[in-house]
């Protein structure tokens, strides 16, 4: 009897190497630590963790990210919970790091929770300016209230809209949309032997994640620059969104170069044809990095935009 072919087939034509692709989620991502300098300095942190027996390995992406031994409960530690660090994947530190929010600047987080990401921007920013945190599901906002609290971040107000209905009084530098998604990067872990349990990209799905990225580009001052995330491979739910932005608006592409292994973005997928540019977004395999897989888009608004 034949087995049946894997969700992830239909991605065989542009994720390269993908023998090896399939191989990474064997294991689980390495345990990626960043220590919070709104508490600490990355070598007070891993001074402490040290004494305690715990070596931290710094990761040359970046000064505050270190990469933790796997048997360390890092959730239940006492850095943990004095907010000196916080645990976070390492692609998803990429979207922050290609934003660039600055200190005194106004931004928008427009799918907020649990928080990290939102926390990582408040230690760009040296916890000035102000950062909107937005969340529309009441039942994560104390997910995303613990986060921002046990790590000190001081400049973020927490509101709870619909994002693709937040609000356009008012206009921002910066403009993060972490959209839900499928989830792929993260649930091909767990799904390796099991298919079936990998959560499919509905058409309610990829309809939101336009909905949210055409808002967040609305509240976008000219001049400022929205970046586009998520957590999954499928196309229709990356370039295809990004894709519509395009067409629909001004808005124009920067190229994604994170300082991690990755791929340019799809221009093709079964059949269906997208604007040229978004091959300047990136794509972000588990097998490159040894980290859940990510997808990153950075565009513009025009300095003249109306």
């Amino acid at each position: 009897m034949m087995s049946e072919p894997h969700p992830f087939d239909s991605y065989r034509d542009f994720i390269p190497d993908f023998n090896d692709f399939m191989e990474a989620f064997r294991d689980p991502p390495r345990t990626v630590v960043r220590a919070n300098t709104l508490r600490s300095s990355p070598e007070e942190l891993r001074s402490r963790c040290s004494r305690s027996g715990i070596l931290l390995e710094p990761l040359k992406v970046h000064p505050h990210l270190f990469s933790a031994p796997g048997h360390w409960a890092a959730g239940s530690s006492l850095e943990f919970l004095m907010g000196l660090c916080h645990i976070q994947a390492l692609t998803s530190h990429v979207p922050v790091w290609m934003l660039e929010p600055g200190p005194g600047m106004k931004v928008l987080d427009l799918c907020a929770a649990p928080g990290g990401k939102t926390s990582q921007m408040a230690q760009e920013m040296d916890n000035s300016g102000l950062i909107v945190a937005n969340e529309k599901k009441a039942g994560r906002m104390p997910a995303l209230g613990n986060t921002l609290t046990r790590l000190g971040v001081m400049n973020t107000i927490t509101v709870g809209y619909g994002g693709e209905d937040f609000p356009k009084r008012t206009l921002f530098d910066r403009v993060l949309v972490d959209a839900p998604c499928s989830g792929e990067g993260k649930q091909g872990y767990k799904a390796y032997h099991r298919p079936s349990r990998l959560r499919k990209a509905s058409r309610s799905l990829t309809e939101l994640q336009k909905r949210l990225i055409s808002r967040g580009y609305e509240v976008l001052k000219p001049g400022g620059r929205l970046v586009y995330s998520t957590c999954t491979f499928n196309p229709e739910e990356n370039e295809a969104v990004v894709a519509q932005l395009l067409d629909r608006t001004d808005a124009s592409m920067e190229t994604v170069s994170p300082p991690l292994s990755h791929s340019r973005g799809i221009t093709e997928y079964q059949g269906r044809s997208y604007e040229r540019n978004v091959e300047k977004c990136a794509r972000i395999y588990p097998h490159q990095v040894h980290s859940v897989g990510f997808f990153v888009a950075c565009v513009v608004r025009p300095e003249t935009s109306s």
